[in-house]
């Protein structure tokens, strides 16, 4: 009977010593996972220039290419700067200004996303341009920075040269939608815009006389209780945006928001469009009027026709 109890308590506690083991080896497996995931970018933020783009900021040109020797030791790295206000952005102002803002003002002021292609995904081309590329089978892994720390919000996996695009969708769709949510957040709807804006507005444009015919273009600008869009056709014209709107009294500020063909210089300009309302009449204020134009602005600006 004695002999009976050692066993089955033998046999207990080898149990419990192998639950445990394996207790320790998972969570050691979870510390492991969460160091590999674990990086600081900060010493790279500001590995090169920046561009601006359609509402954010981006490393210029390749990113931060894998390189040893400098500060990058991590793998090559494409980052995104979403302003945290999403508002006031000039393109060449902003740029300059960026550029100039210390890591900890970078932190504080933008929505940081970096996106990751480790070093062990690359391959070396002492001619190439870059001279590391991913290889046709990769991993790409998204981070950010939340309370000063970089955590790891998703990745994608590539399969073949063929997937490639895939990568391309993915990066693009989630920079998408973190900007139009925040230019959600941050502007007026057209529902809550006044009645007294809904209409047709456009404006003709004139070059003059370019080989014996007159050529010009013109801007119209539908708003509706349900969307903004601006058109622009013509010579050396052609564009349709989709916009968002701020009513400040007699001014409706017009923010590009999507552009749906054509020209897409519109997502450069901070704003898009200014329509101004007074005594009835309404003008309008835009960096599409090219230099070369004839038609004189009013002291408001181009005087545009609103039609019901």
């Amino acid at each position: 009977m004695k002999n009976n109890f050692l066993y089955i308590t033998l046999i207990i506690i080898s149990c419990t010593l192998v639950f445990c083991k394996g207790q320790d080896k998972e969570k050691s497996l979870i510390e492991i996972k969460n160091k590999v995931d674990s990086y600081s970018f900060d010493n790279i933020l500001k590995c090169g220039d920046f561009s601006f783009e359609n509402g954010y900021f981006v490393t210029a040109d390749y990113g931060c290419i894998y390189s040893p020797k400098e500060n990058n030791n991590l793998g090559n790295i494409l980052i995104y700067y979403i302003p945290k206000n999403g508002i006031n952005l000039n393109t060449e102002e902003s740029v300059k200004e960026i550029n100039e803002l210390s890591i900890d003002e970078l932190k504080r002021k933008f929505n940081i996303y970096v996106f990751l292609i480790e070093k062990k995904y690359l391959n070396y081309n002492k001619s190439g341009d870059p001279i590391y590329y991913q290889k046709d089978n990769y991993m790409e892994k998204l981070f950010t920075n939340n309370l000063n720390e970089w955590e790891l919000l998703d990745s994608i996996k590539i399969q073949s040269l063929n997937e490639n695009n895939l990568e391309q969708e993915w990066r693009e769709n989630f920079i998408n939608t973190k900007i139009q949510k925040l230019r959600t957040n941050n502007f007026i709807t057209v529902n809550n815009i006044s009645e007294k804006w809904y209409g047709n507005y456009s404006v003709w444009l004139d070059y003059g006389d370019i080989g014996g015919q007159k050529v010009g273009y013109e801007i119209i600008i539908e708003i509706t209780k349900d969307s903004i869009k601006a058109t622009g056709d013509g010579f050396q014209m052609s564009f349709i945006d989709l916009l968002t709107a701020k009513e400040e009294n007699s001014k409706l500020i017009l923010y590009h928001s999507r552009n749906l063909y054509g020209y897409k210089q519109g997502g450069g300009m901070n704003p898009e469009f200014v329509l101004i309302e007074d005594k009835g009449n309404y003008y309008l204020t835009t960096q599409w009027v090219s230099q070369d134009v004839i038609t004189k602005p009013k002291k408001l600006g181009y005087e545009i026709i609103k039609k019901k």
